[in-house]
């Protein structure tokens, strides 16, 4: 049996991800660049969608049944700029809510492995 304590456990488990995905998503939201890909969703099932997600990626105790990435947001035509922008924006979030430096820059390097099944290809 593993003793390694996975990352969802170490950045505070279901409340600390939900609080981070909340604040997260106000600021995707709200954005004037990627703000319309928010437009005719529903938020609080997307909220939860990611929770689930996030929590399968990080070891927690949620499986993902969804779509793969690439099918997920193929049809948003996501560019490099908008990738960035979002993940800047989760960046920020972690900081805001005292996440450590060494638990922010592992979430980068997982959410990064994601960049080529995001951004659409020109």
């Amino acid at each position: 049996m593993s003793t390694e304590i996975s990352l969802y456990e170490r950045i505070g488990g279901q409340e600390a991800l939900k609080a981070t995905v909340d604040r997260f998503y106000i600021k995707l939201v709200t954005d004037e660049i990627v703000g319309h890909y928010f437009s005719n969703i529903d938020l609080k099932k997307l909220i939860a969608h990611q929770c689930q997600f996030l929590s399968y990626v990080f070891g927690g105790p949620y499986k993902y049944d969804g779509r793969n990435m690439q099918d997920a947001h193929a049809h948003l035509k996501i560019s490099e700029n908008d990738f960035s922008i979002v993940t800047n924006h989760l960046h920020k979030t972690l900081q805001e809510l005292h996440v450590s430096s060494e638990l922010i820059d592992e979430i980068m390097q997982i959410v990064a492995t994601t960049h080529d099944d995001i951004v659409s290809k020109p």
